[in-house]
């Protein structure tokens, strides 16, 4: 994109991506909330049954609840920053749509626009005769 500024064609491919993306990401944030609940109620499950346990093992349960927690912690703070824009998106799903029309719309014409350029004369065909040749 050298001679014209398609910032707004930038920009729209930008958007369609970064919705893709979210998409994408707040599935696997759900994931990764799912498996840290699944994993601490193992934890709280193996403290139920079996109890009293060594320091040891003491020491591995703390680590992994911590390990845990803060997984699950960073998926929520992810999911929430990601909330209100897939709420918007599932309040407009014909958005999604229409931006990846745009843009491919777009695209072509940038194709278009920057590709070789050829005229074909139809009434003075003697002055384009030497580009012919």
């Amino acid at each position: 994109m050298n001679t014209i500024d398609f910032l707004a064609y930038i920009n729209t491919d930008k958007f369609r991506q970064l919705i893709n993306s979210a998409k994408e990401a707040a599935n696997i944030y759900n994931a990764e909330i799912i498996e840290a609940d699944k994993a601490l109620g193992d934890i709280r499950h193996y403290c139920e049954f079996n109890h009293p346990i060594s320091q040891k093992k003491e020491t591995e349960i703390c680590r992994l609840m911590y390990e845990y927690s803060v997984r699950r912690r960073l998926a929520k703070d992810a999911l929430d920053v990601l909330t209100p824009l897939l709420n918007y998106l599932n309040e407009n799903p014909k958005i999604c749509n229409d931006i990846g029309r745009i843009t491919n719309e777009m695209k072509r014409a940038v194709a278009r626009v920057e590709g070789a350029r050829k005229y074909n004369p139809r009434v003075l065909t003697d002055l384009f005769a030497d580009e012919k040749e």
